[in-house]
């Protein structure tokens, strides 16, 4: 049997010397909501509750709120809400095209950036997957938090079943999924878990950003920081934001290709994959 560590080994083994070529896809996949389990797809702004959050410190709390609520940011706002809502309706078909490159990637076979719109032509079957996933998981999560979440992994391999079969049916590649998840729910907890580790360390130069511009509000400085509106404080955010991609997508590169491992592993594929890495005996 195949353990967390075997499936990051197999996902190094074939990052090896391809690494940068394949940050760039999961980045732009990211973007535009794709991921290759059904858990979340892709970068969610969180810039609502940052904003928020900074109201409350010191002096600069009126000034922010003033911020706000100008024409500006609440233009931006609603900018970022339309954002999401494009994710959400493309974030499926890109996810399939996302399992794709990953299992190319997998195979060692030929892909490029083009191998992301592939799945475009499940369009309607993609977003299906991923709404319907999603909907089983709240019914399940009214039961207790822990159903909900027993329920997301056990449809997180319905995306790249409909990758590799794109004539199966919407619920079907749900049940298909269930079925390679029954026993193996604990592996792919164990598999995410282990990243833990490099999702903290990606995520320290955001957190040094968002700790350095809490203390300056508190400080007392806030409102030079407002006096001409917003700019500086808009800027940390912005370098904020774009390291917490960065360092999301790193480790999320090799996370999906990890991921890929275990899909063909409890897909009954892992001839695809013999030979990368020794199993834990």
């Amino acid at each position: 049997m195949l353990f967390a560590r075997d499936f990051r080994a197999i996902a190094r083994d074939r990052l090896r010397g391809c690494f940068w070529a394949v940050l760039l896809v999961t980045l732009v996949a990211a973007l535009l909501g794709g991921a290759v389990t059904n858990f979340g797809s892709g970068f969610q702004s969180n810039f609502h509750l940052q904003t928020e959050a900074g109201a409350e410190y010191g002096s600069a709390q009126s000034m922010l709120l003033d911020l706000l609520q100008s024409p500006r940011f609440q233009a931006l706002e609603s900018l970022i809400g339309l954002y999401t809502v494009a994710q959400l309706l493309i974030g499926g078909a890109v996810s399939i095209g996302l399992c794709r490159y990953n299992l190319l990637l997998l195979d060692r076979q030929e892909r490029s950036m083009q191998t992301l719109w592939t799945g475009f032509s499940s369009f309607g079957k993609a977003l299906g997957v991923v709404l319907l996933s999603w909907l089983y998981t709240m019914l399940w999560s009214l039961l207790f938090v822990i159903p909900g979440i027993i329920a997301a992994y056990r449809y997180s391999m319905a995306l790249f079943v409909l990758a590799e079969d794109p004539s199966i049916g919407i619920n079907e590649a749900i049940t298909v999924s269930k079925r390679m998840m029954k026993g193996n729910k604990r592996r792919l907890f164990c598999l995410g878990f282990s990243f833990i580790g490099w999702a903290l360390l990606a995520s320290l130069p955001s957190l040094a950003v968002s700790f350095s511009l809490t203390t300056y509000l508190m400080s007392g400085y806030g409102q030079s920081v407002f006096a001409v509106p917003g700019t500086a404080w808009l800027s940390l955010w912005a370098v904020a934001l774009v390291l917490a991609l960065f360092g999301s997508c790193c480790v999320a590169t090799y996370q999906n290709a990890a991921i890929t491992a275990f899909y063909l592993d409890v897909s009954g594929q892992r001839h695809r994959i013999d030979g990368a890495a020794q199993p834990v005996q």
